[in-house]
């Protein structure tokens, strides 16, 4: 077996690695920027504990708020290991996925007996594009990381073991530390276990149960006190009733979607239901109601396993409202339970007929593939990705303020306009598509335009720090009233003490005060939170190295000057902006006069 095993991870790494070569310098995306990229958390291993205590450590953002601990270090072993180099992280993605895929095929040796039917569900799991986005945005990593605890601890419970049990405890446990699916693991054990017709043993098994449940205690306990659970729930997009007549129909499109998988999207198109009698959801409902009964009809235990571990996997994203109502990675541990069911089909026919039955699984495997590497080619570009997802799902308005987003950053204004303005008649009160918009009538020299749609946005969400930051920007660069933009740049920081792109604009409008004290203290804060800078060699960080060196020249302290300076210098010396060019020239010029002057 052991050789076996070997021989078969070998196979899954090598397909693996071909699948996704043509991914590995796809950059970060979406999420990716603020809770890996940007993250200033993940930048000190020191930082570690910090992870199981502070929700907050999550992201660079202060609305991002999740408890995922285990998630967390690995991004930072990662950072320690490439810095924001995206390759590694996505390495590390892809060797995850491997590693779920050979515990799939443990799990079905173990529920089976059959490895070649046991190496086919794998090749599949491998294989499938719908997988490709969990390899292509870092950020599901989450639901990767999440789903090799719950297979390796399901695969230690279905060995039938005391041992195996009592490690699937420390599975269930990290699982939990990832993501919150992981809390279905003890029925899903229990399932197992009963389904190998260990009933009277699982019910015996007192400590094992207590376990479990301590276990599920502790871990609702610790996201309750740290306020995790409270802020998923006032985050909640939509109702209880809602979610779950929507994601009635949603069980049935991911079983369309797994099946046909020729409209993936990060952003697909599909529309809540109000009420269960919805057309669409009521046939939903029966379609899936009847196939569950045909399921049960047949009384197979591998078709038995599938079903279970479709729905029960699928259940707390179904019951607990997101702001996404479908995607591919959410899906990904219980697509596990659909491949099984398939592959089980597949399995009846090549047993009847092996030549044709070994045919279709050879050329479903190759065009699954061909499609994954097709689709990395989507993922190449932000841009790409969400004109992707505009053409397939044009009337989601995430879609569209994201497409205007990346057309603002490559100054493509009037791309980005057209979009922002369909985004904003899908979802008037978006508050982000205000910011962009803002954004750009700033770049255009359209102030006042700006101004009200900088104020629009704070209308419909009055934390959004960044937008005091905009508009102390507004007034102190476009407008030089240093008064007002200190009362958004003051704003800004009580909103988030670390938001320190305000802090030198803070100092200047306070020098433009004559409050030349207040401004150096900004500088000096400004350099000793360099850890939440978006990279540490960010050259407006070498801006606040330059204005605390330029002004406590002003005041007279040239030790300190000079070390600004030579700081300054190193950070900008060599980068293309003229300003900062300027300030790179500067910054040499001076700290060669302070040298001659201690001579």
């Amino acid at each position: 077996m052991q050789t076996k095993l070997g021989k078969v991870t070998l196979l899954f790494l090598l397909i693996g690695i071909g699948l996704f070569f043509n991914a590995r310098n796809n950059p970060f995306h979406y999420d990716d920027h603020h809770s890996i990229q940007y993250n200033p958390h993940i930048r000190s291993l020191l930082n570690i504990p910090h992870f199981f205590s502070n929700p907050h450590t999550f992201s660079s953002q202060r609305t991002g708020f999740m408890f995922r601990p285990v998630l967390l270090i690995s991004y930072a072993l990662n950072y320690a290991w490439g810095g924001q180099e995206v390759q590694g992280y996505r390495w590390v993605n892809l060797v995850i996925h491997v590693g779920c895929t050979v515990l799939l095929y443990l799990l079905a040796v173990c529920l089976t007996g059959k490895e070649d039917l046991a190496t086919g569900i794998g090749l599949v799991f491998l294989v499938h594009p719908a997988h490709g986005e969990l390899i292509n945005y870092i950020s599901s990593r989450s639901d990767l990381l999440v789903s090799l605890f719950y297979l390796g601890g399901c695969w230690l419970v279905a060995q039938g073991t005391t041992r195996g049990r009592w490690w699937s405890l420390v599975a269930y446990g990290g699982g939990g530390l990832t993501k919150s699916v992981a809390i279905t693991f003890p029925a899903m054990a229990f399932f197992l276990s009963k389904d190998r017709g260990e009933k009277l043993r699982v019910r015996s098994s007192l400590l094992f149960s207590l376990a479990l449940g301590v276990i599920s205690v502790v871990y609702l306990t610790i996201i309750w006190s740290n306020r995790f659970l409270a802020s998923s729930a006032a985050k909640a997009p939509r109702t209880i009733d809602v979610q779950i007549w929507s994601q009635i129909k949603a069980f049935v499109y991911y079983l369309w979607l797994f099946v046909i998988p020729t409209q993936l999207n990060v952003e697909h198109q599909f529309e809540t239901s109000l009420t269960l009698w919805d057309p669409t959801t009521l046939l939903a409902g029966l379609f899936l109601v009847s196939l569950g009964a045909g399921i049960i009809s047949i009384g197979n235990r591998l078709l038995r396993v599938g079903g279970i571990w479709f729905v029960l996997t699928l259940l707390p994203a179904s019951l607990v409202p997101l702001n996404i109502l479908v995607s591919e990675r959410r899906v990904y541990l219980a697509s596990a339970g659909l491949i099984i069911i398939g592959v089980w089909a597949w399995w009846g026919l090549f047993q009847r007929r092996a030549v044709l039955g070994k045919v279709i699984g050879v050329v479903a495997c190759l065009v699954f593939a061909g499609m994954c590497i097709q689709r990395n080619q989507v993922w190449s570009s932000e841009i790409e990705l969400w004109e992707d997802a505009v053409q397939k799902a044009p009337g989601m308005y995430r879609a569209r303020l994201n497409l205007g987003i990346e057309y603002e950053k490559a100054e493509r204004l009037e791309d980005a306009l057209q979009e922002l303005r369909v985004g904003l008649e899908l979802k008037p009160d978006n508050a982000d598509a205000w910011v962009i918009m803002g954004n750009i009538d700033k770049e255009r020299g359209e102030g006042e335009q700006a101004e009200a749609a900088y104020l629009r946005a704070l209308e419909i969400d009055p934390d959004l720090e960044g937008v005091y930051h905009n508009l102390g920007n507004l007034y102190l660069i476009d407008r030089g009233e240093n008064e007002k933009a200190i009362a958004f740049y003051e704003e800004c920081l009580r909103r988030n003490e670390y938001f320190v792109k305000a802090r030198p604009n803070l100092g200047q409008a306070y020098e433009g005060m004559g409050r030349l004290g207040d401004a150096l203290e900004q500088y000096e804060r400004g350099v000793a939170d360099s850890l939440f800078w978006e990279d540490s060699k960010d050259p407006e960080l070498g801006g606040t190295w330059f204005n605390l060196a330029r002004l406590s020249a002003q005041l007279g302290d040239f030790e300190r000057a000079a070390v600004g300076y030579e700081k300054a210098y190193a950070l900008l010396k060599g980068k293309s902006q003229p300003l900062y060019q300027s300030f790179a020239e500067q910054a040499f010029l001076s700290l060669r006069e302070l040298e001659e002057r201690e001579r």
